[in-house]
């Protein structure tokens, strides 16, 4: 369904995307595919991917664990994957290796998954919310990092300024190094300013960084940690400006 805001575009908040840039632009199109309209928005992605040293021998494995669609790039042919999100398993199938399960976070993978089958290796990024390579004693290789990037000026002058905008956050990490980037200049989230955390794991991220710091702006939760819900509370929060 889309909803339409014509006549309202002229006050509608800023939509702040600190993903990276190719993340950024899928967030955007959904939002504007579900809300029917153009979505005003400012670019400042504070992470960067880069892979990491030479693709992995992964004969002596049978399974693969997969919590980001960063860490494919190279082949899985043979091996079972066990992913977190959708893209992660889209990217795992690309990658010729058969799905065997798809949790919508870590924390619900190792319910649903207490045990993994066969030599399980964990594919990963540098950083990680999870350490899923102790939950699972199993092997881990970094097949990429995500490096820190700063705040454009005009993203802090959105986060601090007196107008209406919106912060979608989708991860601790990227929770911290935005709050990090804002107390390290001096400044406070601004009155209007509206959170959307993926996960309690991430507003609380976002909350520890202002914990001395009373009224720090609104911090919303997504009712499930995915980006079909990320999108929909963000067109809500449009559609009640």
């Amino acid at each position: 369904m889309s909803h339409h805001a014509s006549d309202r575009m002229p006050i509608l908040p800023k939509l702040l995307l600190t993903r990276p840039h190719e993340g950024n632009a899928r967030l955007l199109a959904a939002c504007e595919a579900e809300f029917g309209e153009a979505i005003p928005s400012v670019d400042s992605p504070v992470l960067e991917i880069e892979r990491i040293g030479d693709w992995p021998d992964l004969s002596s494995y049978r399974s693969v664990l997969l919590t980001s669609a960063n860490a494919v790039w190279g082949d899985l042919s043979g091996l079972l994957a066990y992913c977190v999100g959708a893209r992660t398993a889209e990217a795992a199938r690309g990658a010729k290796a058969q799905v065997k399960a798809v949790a919508m976070d870590a924390v619900s993978l190792m319910k649903e998954q207490p045990e993994l089958q066969g030599s399980v290796i964990y594919l990963r990024g540098a950083h990680v919310s999870q350490d899923l390579a102790a939950q699972y004693g199993c092997a881990e290789h970094i097949t990429y990092d995500q490096r820190a990037l700063p705040l454009t000026d005009d993203a802090r002058a959105l986060i601090t300024g007196e107008d209406p905008a919106l912060l979608p956050l989708f991860s601790p990490r990227s929770a911290r190094l935005i709050a990090k980037d804002i107390c390290g200049q001096g400044q406070t989230p601004g009155p209007k300013l509206r959170v959307i955390a993926l996960s309690d794991a991430v507003a609380q991220a976002w909350q520890d960084e202002w914990s001395d710091i009373p009224d720090h702006g609104l911090v919303e939760i997504c009712p499930a940690p995915t980006q079909v819900m990320m999108v929909g509370r963000i067109v809500a929060s449009l559609c009640d400006a």
